[in-house]
């Protein structure tokens, strides 16, 4: 183009001028190169709205740029959290199997201490059964040793009661024979 261009420019020299006389075809070929300047005006500013788009293009690429590095920092922070996360829950899962186990011994060791228990209140119980028993039938053993007693000391007082009425029967007869000695 630039040597398009140096054609269509008149140079200050005359005599490289082209004559008057040229012909209608030359004329013909000024007037389609005069919009070459219009044609280099609106690249310029093409060029500068692709310039601008360029520009434009260059910052969106920029800011997804650092939208995908936010996103990828957030996206590394979330996993690290959820790492983390994971780690707590299987310090505490652990943590629950471990209690749960300490719980079922405890409910076993709790168990058989019941079972002791109940034990040693079974014999508890048994043997005080067996000394309400003892207790029981030492009662029933008083009981009829004192009811016998009392029928032996019934027995006594009706003999008593007889020896009483005899020896008062015989002192009567003891006296009335002495009254009687004495009357003679």
């Amino acid at each position: 183009m630039p040597g398009s261009d140096s054609e269509a420019i008149p140079s200050p020299n005359p005599e490289s001028r082209t004559p008057k006389g040229r012909s209608p075809k030359v004329a013909e070929r000024k007037s389609p190169r005069s919009p070459v300047p219009e044609l280099q005006k609106k690249r310029p500013s093409k060029l500068s709205e692709l310039e601008s788009q360029l520009a434009q293009l260059q910052e969106e690429l920029k800011k997804a740029k650092d939208q995908l590095s936010s996103s990828e920092s957030w996206k590394k922070q979330a996993q690290q959290e959820a790492e983390e996360a994971k780690k707590q829950l299987a310090a505490m899962s652990a943590k629950l199997d471990e209690s749960q186990q300490q719980l079922m011994e405890l409910c076993a060791s709790e168990e058989d201490r019941v079972q002791e228990l109940r034990k040693i209140s079974q014999d508890r119980d048994r043997a005080w059964q067996s000394e309400l028993e003892a207790v029981q039938k030492q009662h029933s053993m008083d009981s009829t040793a004192l009811s016998s007693a009392i029928n032996e000391i019934q027995k006594l007082k009706i003999q008593l009661d007889r020896v009483s009425e005899s020896e008062s029967a015989q002192a009567d007869y003891a006296q009335s024979a002495h009254a009687e000695i004495q009357n003679f």
